[in-house]
């Protein structure tokens, strides 16, 4: 599910931040990292720093549930 990001949370995006995201592990459990993030204004896009192989990427890969 996608939803517009604007006003203050826009704000806080726009800027160089780390953010904590959260994914699932196979057993349901939370898996959570701190990550580099960026916000691309024109697609309305929260980019996420990530290489392949790394334990987020598998989970986002299985299922892409997240939180920031």
């Amino acid at each position: 599910m996608s939803q517009i990001i604007s006003g203050p949370t826009a704000k806080l995006v726009e800027e160089k931040n780390f953010a904590f995201v959260a994914t699932l592990m196979k057993d349901g459990s939370p898996q959570i990292t701190p990550v580099w993030i960026d916000f691309e204004k024109d697609t309305n896009t929260v980019l996420i720093n990530t290489a392949e192989g790394r334990i987020k990427h598998k989970n986002i890969s299985r299922d892409p549930r997240i939180a920031i």
